[in-house]
């Protein structure tokens, strides 16, 4: 026979359970253990009908305003847990992640030690056009009009 004694050291494990817990399923979990169908809070409800009537009121009283209070600290818990969950944790005045900048790709690396090359040994790099017009490539350098050099598959040459 639960006394009230029993229900405040009960509400007091509930409590600190309650307060223990940190994340909506362990707060679910101390909810079935206290206040579900065989929790132990129904289970003093329950066995009210076996005290005296004199006890039943004053226990009676004492176990439902334990379960209102638990009721209430749970719905405050999962409400803090629930906040805590959402609240996001983007900081936009952190300075922001830095990332490597790409390699030089190996043959581009090649060419240009082949250019330092050639120029430690007195040769100059030249750029210009791909394809150059028909005075710099035939009348310049003399080739006479009839040259095979002129002909249409040689375009380039």
């Amino acid at each position: 026979m639960p006394d009230i004694k029993d229900i405040d050291n009960l509400l007091a494990e509930a409590l600190a359970a309650i307060s223990a817990a940190n994340s909506p399923d362990a707060l679910e979990a101390i909810s079935v253990k206290y206040l579900g169908r065989k929790g132990q809070v129904t289970a003093v409800l329950r066995s009210l009908k076996e005290l005296p009537i004199d006890r039943r009121k004053q226990i009676g009283a004492a176990a439902n305003k334990a379960r209102v209070q638990l009721e209430q600290e749970i719905k405050k818990t999962g409400e803090k847990l629930k906040k805590g969950e959402t609240k996001s944790t983007f900081d936009p005045t952190l300075p922001g992640i830095s990332y490597r900048d790409g390699a030089i790709h190996p043959l581009t690396r090649v060419l240009r030690q082949v250019n330092q090359s050639f120029e430690r040994m007195g040769f100059e790099i030249a750029k210009g056009p791909e394809i150059e017009s028909d005075y710099y490539n035939f009348e310049g350098l003399n080739f006479p009009p009839d040259h095979p050099a002129r002909d249409m598959q040689d375009t380039f040459y």
